[in-house]
């Protein structure tokens, strides 16, 4: 499937360097065998990863995948022109990147994990798609089921965006893959949001990729005093419960994972999507 704009997965300039194990039992995956190198941000900016987020990754694995894709199917106008969703998609591509688009993991021996704020290459997530003639539900399902298959490289921003064109009636339909580290249901219907019109006659066209203006302080108290403490407190109790249960998930299962002779049933550790 072609990418958005030119180039895909880019050589590394370089000679090519040996991955470097990561702490905390962390794989590190990549979505291709060439590396993409994302460059920092200008002013290299990096954000506290919170036990809660991380409990995600220690959770992962290829058969615990963590990642996951919202769909969504739009009808033109009446009277729409023949290009409408071609002018839509045109839009979208020239707005910019926030977060948490812009953010990386990073994990290091000697220090917290974070957040680390990168320039983004729309074409290194950005795809676009179109689907063989008739264009059915089914054949939707099965390209978008296809898209959100493989797991999303650590090395990059955790998130994929494929456009679909050629649906029955003029339809298009985007789907939009995340990591459940930065992503839950909620936050991405928050996210919508912002993203889509109130209005069928509004003029203002957003790209989910610019984020949603309160992720960065999701998990930073308003109110300062008492009230903040107790906050923080239940967010730091939430936290090690979750990496709590994920400890007692992994004591539960491991055995039978290492082993190989656990054909069981895990929670996340359903087969590739079927359309």
């Amino acid at each position: 499937m072609p990418p958005l704009l030119a180039g895909g997965c880019r050589r590394a300039m370089g000679r090519r360097r040996r991955p470097r194990s990561l702490p905390f039992g962390v794989a590190s995956r990549v979505a291709c065998r060439r590396t993409v190198r994302y460059p920092l941000a200008r002013r290299s900016l990096a954000m506290k990863m919170s036990l809660l987020d991380l409990s995600w990754f220690l959770l992962e694995s290829e058969a615990i995948p963590v990642h996951g894709g919202f769909l969504y199917v739009f009808s033109p106008p009446a009277g729409a022109k023949p290009n409408f969703a071609d002018r839509i998609f045109t839009a979208m591509s020239k707005r910019p990147v926030g977060a948490p688009f812009n953010l990386r993991p990073k994990f290091a021996i000697n220090a917290m994990p974070q957040w680390e704020k990168v320039e983004v290459a729309l074409s290194n997530h950005v795809f676009r798609e179109r689907l063989p003639s008739p264009g059915t539900q089914r054949q939707l399902f099965a390209a978008a089921a296809k898209a959100v298959n493989p797991p999303l490289p650590l090395s990059a921003p955790l998130w994929r965006f494929h456009w679909f064109d050629g649906l029955e009636g003029g339809r298009f339909a985007f789907l939009i893959t995340v990591h459940h580290s930065q992503w839950d249901g909620i936050g991405m219907f928050r996210l919508m949001g912002e993203t889509l019109p109130d209005s069928p006659k509004s003029r203002t066209i957003r790209a989910p990729w610019e984020g949603v203006s309160t992720w960065q302080r999701r998990d930073v108290p308003k109110e300062a005093g008492p009230g903040a403490l107790r906050k923080t407190t239940n967010l730091l109790t939430e936290a090690v419960r979750a990496v709590v249960d994920v400890s007692k998930a992994f004591i539960s299962h491991g055995t039978g994972l290492v082993a190989g002779s656990a054909r069981r049933p895990m929670p996340f550790g359903a087969p590739e999507v079927r359309a």
